[in-house]
């Protein structure tokens, strides 16, 4: 295991190695923030009397690309592994939304969105918190400014980085309360750990209220160690919680990193970065392209001859008055100057720098903002263009997500071995409860098997199986189409649409209800499906399928349950008989060897 000062050294080379690339995604979050201008660019614009200008033409594109994520949300779902394992595979997508819903897991998702299109990384952890009615699984979002990780890692999905973790802000009070066997002096203000950044610094920075308000930074953190996963606590002056192998289990019963990370671009020196980046360039030129207009058409620029007016000042206000009257002297030479060409020629460029700006990212279609008049065909051609340049990145959010969801599986398979009840909610008609981890007695799978049974036996409440037992289910994590993803099928359908209304006779009426977008369409083609004579008889013979292989689970039941009876039958007869002869023997009528 790692020493105190080489995990405080993984987190100091993390935040001295990544300086640069942080500053830069601090500059991006401030031109999202419309913070666009420089210190020492106000005070030069105000100085010569040019109007500080911003049109925050990033922030809407950013805003536009979270709420593709947001349209594009899908539902989880399990697929079983093995044959037969349906009902498990099921019963771990109503716990996997269960989960989604109980922790608003779409809010999460959101707030990792934004950090991945600005800053270029996301990340969340996925943790276990034990209360009353027992552990739920919590997936929380780590911001950009609270997360380091591994440099050397070159893969967008961080799976290649050797450590990484979390830089907490913590009341004294609170930090002493959370770990109260710690030595107090370890947990000082602030503890200053040498780092030559102020990224971990606390929020909000340089605060002037609250003084009296001690808190200190605390480093969380899991690392690879000859290929077992650890998690340690820690400050620059010691250890929180020792290293330990991580409380956190895989798929394999292996300590694994909790924490899922995704980048959107990387650097070929491995240093990520998002959307915002490359829309800074253009959003510069329209801010001092605009304010340098205005500028121009504010002013008038003179040339005279000495002595064309009395007095400069005066002259000066009445060029500066819209209604101002200018005397010059006979004879003498004054040229005004007002700028219009030159203010003309920024409006050029400045038109030419919203359009390059434009092109970046999402278009106008897909913000909405398309000016002119399109036909329904032409809107969703150039929409589809419009999204091809951002789904690299949404793809990438994607694998996150899914990543996350397995997480949360694995979360479900270690510490969910209690029976648990959960509440699924995507009927709308009917609210219905799955139990995992549910014990099934004799007299519960007799009565679900409409099986006939002795009520008087005993052996009738013993247990026979456990139904939904998580913790032995395999299943594939996977996330649904997207239904609202922008593609040619709104045109598709209606055609299909029309040919149905022409000729009713050759198109069946679930083709169309299946090409549709309409809400719950499954559930209207299954009752499609079950009212035809070919539904019914696939459903009679599935029917008598299930009453056979019941009938074959209940013969092996009761063939174990005889062949127990049997044995315990032999076992009483050869103990009857091992009495009799011990009674035999010592009556002497059996002589002793």
């Amino acid at each position: 295991m790692k020493t105190h000062s080489e995990l405080l050294q993984y987190y100091l080379d993390t935040v001295n190695d990544s300086q640069q690339n942080r500053d830069l995604s601090e500059l991006d979050r401030d031109y999202y923030d419309n913070k666009q201008w420089t210190d020492d660019e106000v005070k030069q614009l105000e100085k010569r009397k040019q109007p500080v200008v911003t049109f925050n033409r990033i922030k809407p594109k950013i805003d536009s690309l979270i709420g593709l994520e947001i349209r594009s949300r899908v539902d989880v779902k399990a697929y079983p592994r093995t044959p037969g394992s349906d009902t498990e595979a099921s019963a771990i997508t109503d716990a996997l939304r269960y989960v989604s819903d109980n922790s608003d897991f779409d809010q999460t998702k959101s707030h990792a969105a934004y950090n991945l299109f600005v800053e270029g990384t996301c990340a969340a952890i996925i943790e276990v918190e034990k209360t009353a009615k027992g552990f739920e699984i919590v997936p929380r979002h780590i911001p950009w400014d609270r997360l380091f990780f591994d440099m050397h890692g070159a893969r967008k999905d961080g799976q290649d980085c050797k450590y990484m973790g979390q830089a907490i802000w913590l009341d004294i009070d609170d930090a002493k309360a959370m770990f109260p066997d710690i030595d107090g002096d370890i947990l000082t203000v602030g503890t200053a750990d040498g780092a030559i950044s102020d990224t971990y610094d606390d929020r909000p920075r340089n605060a002037m209220f609250d003084a009296g308000r001690n808190r200190t930074r605390i480093i969380e953190m899991f690392y690879n160690d000859a290929g077992q996963w650890y998690h340690a606590i820690f400050n620059s002056l010691g250890f929180m919680v020792e290293p330990r192998l991580s409380p956190y289990l895989d798929e394999c019963n292996e300590p694994c990193n909790p924490i899922e990370i995704q980048h959107a671009f990387m650097t070929r020196n491995n240093r990520p970065y998002g959307f915002v980046r490359n829309l800074i360039s253009p959003q510069d030129e329209i801010n001092k392209r605009r304010s340098k207009s205005l500028h121009l058409l504010s002013v008038n620029q003179v040339i005279a001859e000495e002595g064309a007016v009395k007095d400069v000042n005066a002259a000066k206000r009445a060029l500066a008055d819209p209604s101002g009257w200018l005397i010059k002297n006979p004879g003498k030479g004054l040229e005004v100057n007002t700028g219009t060409e030159l203010a003309m020629g920024q409006f050029q460029l400045l038109a030419e720098a919203k359009n390059e700006i434009d092109q970046i990212g999402a278009n106008s279609a897909v913000t909405g903002k398309e000016d002119k008049a399109m036909s329904g065909r032409a809107l969703e051609v150039r929409q589809y263009a419009g999204t091809t340049e951002v789904m690299p990145v949404m793809d990438s959010l994607r694998s996150f997500e899914i990543r996350c969801y397995r997480q949360m599986y694995y979360r479900i398979k270690q510490f969910w071995s209690d029976q648990k009840w959960i509440r699924v909610t995507d009927d709308e008609q009917n609210v219905k409860f799955v139990g995992l981890n549910q014990p099934i007695t004799f007299r519960e799978m007799f009565d679900q098997r409409g099986t006939p049974y002795d009520a008087l036996d005993p052996r009738n409440e013993e247990i026979a199986y456990m139904q939904n037992k998580v913790s032995e289910i395999d299943v594939d994590i996977i996330l649904d189409v997207a239904p609202d993803q922008i593609t040619l099928q709104g045109e598709q359908f209606e055609m299909l649409t029309n040919m149905y209304a022409a000729n009713p006779d050759a198109i069946p009426f679930e083709m169309v209800i299946e090409a549709s977008n309409i809400r719950n369409k499954d559930r209207i083609l299954e009752r499609f499906n079950t009212d035809t004579p070919e539904a019914q008889a696939a459903a009679e013979q599935q029917m008598m399928m299930q009453q056979r292989a019941n009938q074959l689970q209940e013969a092996k039941v009761m063939a174990e349950i005889s062949s127990k009876e049997a044995k315990a039958a032999k076992d009483m007869s050869d103990a009857q008989a091992q009495g009799i002869e011990n009674a035999a023997m010592q009556q002497g009528l059996i002589p002793i060897n």
